[in-house]
């Protein structure tokens, strides 16, 4: 799947001449977009996602996939990653506990495309966290998941979603992260992962959003860094509305 790229990928796929290769361009939404129309396209009964600058790890590996594999009945295959600029194995076995602190790189799954129909396609509203949602949620739920300790992938590093803060996944904390986990996180770490949500709204200037999430944390669990985020949070708030004011006033005397 190709986003009409103004380079010469197109000419590079082409001269595989290999029948076996499907290639589109056409617009999309964002990469998530453009896998859930490689979802609808594909024919096969595995699924697979390579980011552009990211390689198989070597010419045997799916081969390797396939032979452990061949005789099961799972939806969701994994395995690990080669992280090209740090030299790092990523990350080995997960459960839904390890899955609230870090996400399985998607260049390491195998998917089965019935678990498509079960789970829906990509939410395309998460521009760079959609597929840790689907994670979360394939490891909440009863869906037959197999780690094989394999190197799958060599990926690249600092990519879009490693720099993107996505506003609307966090919007969605309370299906992205309270339903999921709260069964076995104990309150005090399940909500400490919204300081990172109360910080970037503050740094967004959305304080009184930053403000009803404060306030919605138990009292028992907040901490130093809470309320120096609540004070940042009121300070903002406070001041942005003087400055609406005072910008509203000086209108009113011009008119």
């Amino acid at each position: 799947m190709d986003g009409i790229s103004t380079d010469n990928t197109m000419e590079i796929v082409k001269g595989f001449n290999d029948e076996r290769i499907k290639f589109f361009s056409e617009k999309d939404e964002g990469v998530y977009d453009a896998m859930n129309k490689g979802i609808n396209r594909a024919n096969g009964e595995w699924l697979y996602f390579l980011g552009s600058d990211d390689e198989l790890y070597d010419e045997y590996i799916l081969d390797k996939v396939y032979n452990k594999t061949i005789q099961t009945n799972y939806d969701f295959v994994y395995g690990n990653v080669l992280k090209v600029l740090s030299n790092i194995i990523y990350d080995n076995e997960f459960d839904l506990k390890k899955l609230f602190y870090k996400n399985i790189c998607h260049q390491a799954i195998f998917f089965n495309k019935r678990l498509f129909d079960k789970t829906g396609l990509y939410n395309i509203k998460y521009k760079s966290r959609a597929d840790y949602a689907l994670n979360i949620h394939i490891f909440s739920n009863d869906y037959k998941i197999m780690y094989i300790p394999l190197i799958i992938a060599r990926f690249n590093e600092g990519g879009f979603s490693s720099n993107y803060f996505d506003l609307e996944f966090w919007n969605d904390y309370n299906d992205n992260y309270l339903k999921p986990f709260k069964k076995i996180l104990p309150k005090r770490e399940l909500y400490s992962i919204l300081w990172i949500y109360i910080y970037e709204l503050i740094t967004l200037k959305q304080y009184y959003k930053a403000c009803k999430i404060f306030f919605k944390i138990p009292f028992h669990i907040k901490n130093t860094y809470a309320y120096i985020c609540m004070l940042a949070a009121i300070c903002g708030l406070v001041s942005s509305s003087i400055l609406s004011l005072t910008n509203a006033m000086s209108n009113k005397r011009r008119s």
